[in-house]
C-alpha cells in the first residue's frame, strides 16, 4: 500500500471517528446534562469517552463483520475503495451533524460501502443490506 493510501486511510478513519463522536455525544448525554443530573459538560464528555471506548473494544467486531463482509465480499473492496467509503461516510455524518439531522452513522457507513461497490462494479448482498436498513 503506498503512502497516499496509508495517509488517506488514517485521515479518513480519524475523521469518521471524530464525526461519529460529535454526532452522538450530546444525543446520548444531552438529556442528563440538560436536566441537571450531570452538572458539567466535562463530566458528560468523560463519561461518553469511557463508554465509547468500552463499546469499541468489546462490540465493534459485530459492526466490522457486517460492514467488512456482510454487504459485499471482502475481497471485492480495494484499499482505495475503503478509503473513499470511510471518507464519504465521514462527510455525510459531518453534514448531518452540522444540519442537526438525526441520521444513523451505521447506515451512512453501510450505504457508503454499497456506493463504493457499485462504483467498482462489485456485487452487493442486497438481502443483508435491506435487512440492515429495516433493523436500524
Amino acid at each position: 500500500m503506498d503512502s497516499f493510501l496509508l495517509v488517506g486511510m488514517l485521515v479518513s478513519g480519524l475523521f469518521f471517528g471524530w464525526t461519529i463522536g460529535s454526532h452522538y455525544t450530546w444525543a446520548t448525554m444531552g438529556m442528563a446534562y440538560g436536566s441537571g443530573v450531570i452538572k458539567s459538560p466535562l463530566t458528560a464528555a468523560v463519561l461518553i469517552a469511557f463508554f465509547v471506548l468500552l463499546g469499541a473494544t468489546f462490540e465493534s467486531h459485530n459492526v466490522e463483520k457486517t460492514v467488512g463482509t456482510g454487504i459485499i465480499r471482502g475481497e471485492d473492496m480495494t484499499p482505495l475503495g475503503a478509503m473513499v467509503m470511510m471518507f464519504t461516510a465521514a462527510l455525510v455524518t459531518a453534514a448531518n451533524t452540522w444540519m442537526k439531522w438525526p441520521v444513523s452513522t451505521s447506515q451512512s457507513a453501510c450505504f457508503s460501502v454499497v456506493g463504493a461497490a457499485l462504483a467498482m462494479g462489485a456485487p452487493v448482498f442486497w438481502g443483508t443490506t435491506i435487512v440492515f436498513l429495516c433493523v436500524t
